[in-house]
């Protein structure tokens, strides 16, 4: 009588874990369904005849929300915690490194605040660009034909052009995080 006393109190626990999987289950498939939608857009921002800084505030505009959900892919990795059997190691790695991530900064290229949209004029480019200005991306595509033409350099030949250093700079930025983003949804959606 003894042992079916407590075989029926180990069915508690494994049912109230049971109720709480599938709750963290649904929350983490959706956040895999996302991951997957923003995944493929990812591939499209660099698609198409928009230039690389265009294309940079494409790709914040896919990211930054990632980078508010902090709070909720802590609070996703805690409940997967509690309920944990080793099933979901891989899942819980990769919701903290989503989390890890800061797209946004106010005196980076991404001024926005949480849960602001990046556009064109919150996405700054220059600065640390061979000493030339830190201006909007609506500045430097608005003056794109006349920048193509003056040299970054003065006084040095074959000298790149300003918008050819733009370019080069905003097609950087956003290589490396097209690199650190698409394996860090892969890693959410094949956990």
């Amino acid at each position: 009588m003894a042992i079916t006393t407590v075989l029926s109190n180990l069915r508690i626990p494994q049912r109230l874990r049971s109720l709480g999987n599938s709750f963290a289950q649904k929350e983490l498939d959706q956040l895999k369904y996302e991951a997957r939608i923003d995944r493929r857009a990812l591939d499209l921002a660099l698609i198409g005849a928009h230039t690389p800084p265009y294309n940079l505030v494409r790709f914040y505009m896919v990211v930054s929300p990632w980078c508010d959900r902090k709070t909720e892919l802590k609070q996703l990795e805690r409940s997967l915690y509690r309920i944990d059997y080793g099933q979901y190691d891989k899942a819980r790695k990769a919701l903290l490194a989503i989390g890890d991530q800061e797209e946004r900064c106010r005196y980076g290229v991404n001024q926005t605040t949480a849960g602001e949209t990046p556009t064109v004029d919150t996405t700054l480019l220059g600065g640390d660009c061979s000493g030339l200005t830190t201006n909007t991306v609506t500045y430097w595509e608005d003056n794109r034909y006349g920048l193509g033409k003056e040299p970054a350099l003065l006084g040095v030949a074959n000298s790149a052009t300003i918008a050819q250093v733009i370019d080069t700079r905003a097609l950087g930025l956003l290589t490396d995080g097209l690199v650190r983003w698409k394996s860090l949804f892969e890693n959410l959606i094949n956990s």
